[in-house]
């Protein structure tokens, strides 16, 4: 943390300009940057806490209780957010004025600075937490690494073979192999010796200026090497028109905005003149195909999603009327690895969804009623409903429905959501295999046996 502050110790002041120069430091002391200072001290001070006498993976481990909700999922689950973005792709879609559509862009980021800004001041101390514990984690391999090369003189109870340990650690983790006979815990304290001498560093006290000089671009100067004699002439720059994105020569025009450039990319491919050449309606064909393999694509996920609906028998609705305390202890443990592997696939393409599309509501939808089911608010049936609701939904595009140009990052979002899915159909089969096991074993157990006597 860093702030401007006022030398009132140098030389050549009288007492009373010292007091003056004093009382306008304080002055300037901002209230806020104090409590900044305060929340980093406390965050590094818990951490350092909590991470001696741990190892590197109980640390991690630690830190993941501290890990906040992803800003992703934060925004997507906003309200107003998801409004907004509706409303935007309801103006686009429906050429609205550039105007409109610009206001909407400004409110739509105005809420998102607002949101984050929330995110930062209500998890600002898990994260500072979270940064502190994985700087100590840091520092743990570095520990467990020297403790590892140490240990083979230490088991040969030889002197110390490098500067990374003084004589008094040395002699105390000797002293404990001698008296304990435990590799492991004069490890430990060749471990903890070094994260008591060296532990993580704070993160205010890192000097960011070398960083920072090293991230700012060197000035280059400039060397005019046309003659003199000649007329000096602005460049003519072309500036294209608004469909022309891929040109090497020109500049875009500063005096339009992205969004006035996407509607007017709009108006230009729908327009009569364009639809006239053979180049747009190759163009227009293309997109027409491309929409109806998604058509196509979607029709068979609605046949598939049909065809997965539980039928109506007895057997299948005391299905779907039990829960997941209906399971014995085993069985439990088997579903909640399956739902946290769920949620953890969920989480990692939470950020490649959108909140207004199809997989995301699906997503967001059954990562709420995984919570609910493991607290048995929910049913069997739900469950079974809402998460092949989430396997046949319409999985993230990862080509552009107009241009047809792969999309960045759309392979790592097809990836993430076919693991999401899979996880999600583990979960349902486990389930279901589940039920059926203790299905089979109540109807074993309710078959009347033959009486003693009676012929068989």
């Amino acid at each position: 943390v860093k702030e401007m502050t006022i030398d009132y110790e140098g030389p050549g002041l009288a007492p009373a300009e010292r007091a003056w120069v004093a009382a306008e430091a304080e002055r300037r002391r901002r209230p806020e940057l104090e409590q900044l200072r305060s929340q980093y001290a406390t965050a590094d001070y818990e951490a350092r806490r909590e991470a001696f006498g741990r190892n590197s993976t109980e640390i991690a481990a630690l830190a993941a209780r501290y890990r906040p909700l992803p800003l992703a999922g934060v925004l997507a689950a906003d309200a107003a957010m998801a409004d907004l973005d509706r409303q935007l792709g309801e103006a686009r879609r429906g050429r609205a004025n550039p105007e409109v559509l610009t206001r909407l862009g400004i409110a739509r980021e105005r809420r998102e600075r607002q949101v984050t800004a929330e995110y930062d001041q209500r998890w600002r101390l898990d994260t500072l937490r979270v940064a502190a514990l994985m700087r100590h984690e840091a520092a743990a391999l570095a520990h467990e690494r020297q403790a590892a090369a140490a240990m083979p003189a230490l088991l040969r109870y030889e002197g110390r073979p490098s500067t990374a340990f003084n004589r008094a650690e040395w002699a105390l983790a000797s002293d404990t192999l001698v008296k304990t006979r435990d590799r492991q815990r004069a490890y430990r304290t060749l471990c903890d010796v070094l994260a008591r001498r060296r532990p993580a560093p704070a993160d205010f006290t890192h000097d960011m200026g070398a960083e920072i000089a090293r991230l700012q671009p060197t000035q280059l100067v400039g060397v005019d090497t046309s003659p003199s004699t000649r007329t000096r002439r602005e460049r003519q720059l072309f500036v294209p028109p608004p469909f022309v994105r891929s040109t090497m020569i020109g500049r875009p025009s500063p005096r339009r905005t992205p969004q006035q450039y996407d509607a007017a990319v709009e108006r230009f491919i729908h327009s009569e003149p364009f639809r006239a050449t053979p180049v747009g309606a190759d163009y227009l064909r293309d997109i027409a195909t491309r929409a109806e393999g998604r058509a196509q694509a979607r029709r068979q996920r609605a046949h598939d999603r049909q065809v997965g609906v539980l039928p109506d028998t007895p057997q299948h609705r005391a299905f779907a009327a039990r829960g997941y305390a209906s399971f014995g202890s085993a069985g439990q443990v088997s579903i909640g690895t399956k739902m946290v592997a769920t949620v953890e696939a969920l989480q990692a393409a939470a950020p490649h969804l959108s909140a207004t599309s199809e997989a995301g509501r699906a997503a967001k939808s059954l990562f709420a009623l995984i919570g609910r089911y493991n607290e048995g608010r929910a049913t069997n049936g739900e469950l079974d409903r809402i998460a092949k609701d989430m396997i046949f939904a319409t999985p993230p595009a990862t080509y552009h429905h107009r241009t047809g140009h792969a999309l960045p990052g759309g392979q790592q979002a097809t990836d993430r959501w076919t693991k999401a899915t899979a996880a999600a159909r583990a979960l349902l089969t486990v389930v279901h295999d589940l039920d059926l096991q203790i299905d089979l074993e109540r109807r074993v157990r309710e078959t009347p046996r033959p009486r003693p006597g009676v012929d068989r």
